[in-house]
């Protein structure tokens, strides 16, 4: 993520202490006219996944992605991760990219290898963190709303 920081004349130091930031060094406002930015990568912590959501892709079928509490798609996971969102990832990895992978719901070294694969694949970065580049990139299974079951076909966001 990419913050612009301005400071004009009268600006102390800005200090980030634990966030593994990059801060500028010195900002200063030019003697007239606009304010001086520079611009700083902070790689901000994105909000972890903790659950799915459904998301109707027709009348009849849906895929599920990895979610926020709160519902949001937009949710980083990665090594450690736990729970029903690791399985929405894994049911990709396995039914759309053919990783033998368990669908248990444990992120553990081989979800993050079939993650790195599918990323490679779908021409995201790779990095086997799952984030929101990957899920716009990979595909996900379909599943029926009739009774949940995989259609056999995947579908992109």
């Amino acid at each position: 993520m990419r913050i612009k920081l301005g400071a004009t004349l009268g600006t102390a130091a800005l200090m980030l202490t634990g966030l593994g930031a990059m801060a500028p060094t010195s900002v200063a406002a030019p003697a007239a006219g606009p304010v001086a930015v520079q611009e700083a990568d902070f790689g901000a912590a994105a909000t972890a996944c903790a659950s799915w959501t459904k998301i109707s892709k027709t009348s009849t079928t849906y895929i599920r992605l990895p979610a926020t509490g709160g519902g949001s798609i937009t949710c980083e996971m990665s090594q450690g991760a736990n729970g029903n969102h690791v399985r929405a990832l894994q049911n990709a990895l396995k039914f759309c990219y053919g990783r033998s992978i368990a669908v248990d719901g444990s992120f553990g070294p081989a979800t993050a290898t079939a993650l790195r694969y599918a990323q490679g694949q779908a021409g995201a970065g790779v990095d086997g963190i799952y984030g929101p580049e990957t899920r716009d990139k990979i595909k996900w299974p379909r599943f029926n709303e009739s009774n949940g079951s995989h259609t056999g076909y995947c579908a992109t966001r």
